[in-house]
């Protein structure tokens, strides 16, 4: 593979790498917003759950209305806590896929760099052999020019 063609595969891996790592930054977005939603669904959860204590003054159906919606919020709580552990297992996936690309992309460049340097060595020693070979010819000119002043 040429240096060209290596470096459009860089290119292309770091545009890799810039997905992975925008993908890891909705991933802890969306984990962040739900620990938020699963604290604030805490907070009034036990304020329900703490604001029936020492309370006899309330009716029985709104006891047990309270009580199915502290019952619904601790689903919804439960719900939240395995979601967040699924969301969490999504962004420690998405951050080894940013790292891998990434280990790919320096690969890559380390390929593209070595490649540059053997094309210019290449290069230099095609260079060179022409340039021995233009010196040969000027020294086997100036011998046959010697050689005819002397005849």
């Amino acid at each position: 593979m040429s240096s060209v063609q290596l470096s459009k595969l860089e290119s292309l891996s770091q545009t890799r790498v810039d997905q992975a790592r925008s993908a890891a930054e909705q991933q802890r977005l969306e984990l962040s917003i739900m620990d938020r939603q699963h604290l604030e669904l805490k907070a009034i959860n036990r304020e329900y759950q703490e604001g029936v204590i020492g309370k006899t003054a309330i009716a029985p159906q709104l006891l047990a209305q309270r009580r199915a919606f502290v019952a619904q919020l601790t689903e919804k709580l439960d719900m939240l806590s395995v979601q967040r552990q699924q969301r969490e297992q999504m962004l420690k996936s998405k951050l080894a896929e940013q790292k891998q690309h990434t280990a790919q992309t320096a690969a890559i460049g380390s390929l593209v760099e070595k490649r540059q340097l053997h094309e210019a060595h290449i290069e230099a020693k095609q260079d060179q052999q022409q340039l021995e070979q233009s010196v040969q010819g000027l020294q086997h000119v100036q011998k046959m020019n010697a050689e005819d002043d002397h005849v």
